[in-house]
């Protein structure tokens, strides 16, 4: 589980910090209508998967706790329990490919629809 966890701080670390950075440093989107939708897919899955998989450890270490003597299922249980947690991220972060677009006339990541813009 730390292995996943270490993943999903990766994510965070590699690909939400450094797009915030050159977002606002750039104050506007340099790239294409695809790498927005990417990356702000990505910057809401790290956060989940990070989250998911702490929810994944707590769960894992209060069966430790309280059914001590299930190890042999303790394997299974944390084998889908991970597979749901990355599954769960990442339907969560699929209305960003959906919902974020790439506004040309402002050069911004937008999830704001047409008519607002004049």
């Amino acid at each position: 589980m730390i292995f996943h966890l270490t993943i999903a701080d990766l994510i965070v670390t590699f690909v939400m910090i450094p797009l915030e950075i050159f977002w606002r440093i750039t104050v506007e989107w340099i790239a294409e209508d695809t790498l927005c939708r990417l990356m702000l897919f990505f910057r809401a899955f790290g956060p989940y998967l990070s989250a998911m998989i702490l929810i994944c450890m707590s769960i894992d270490r209060f069966t430790s706790i309280a059914y001590p003597l299930s190890v042999k299922e303790a394997q299974k249980r944390v084998k889908w329990m991970l597979c749901c947690a990355w599954a769960g991220s990442f339907v969560c972060s699929i209305p960003q490919v959906s919902t974020f677009i790439l506004r040309i006339n402002i050069f911004q990541c937008s999830s704001m629809p047409d008519t607002l813009f004049f």
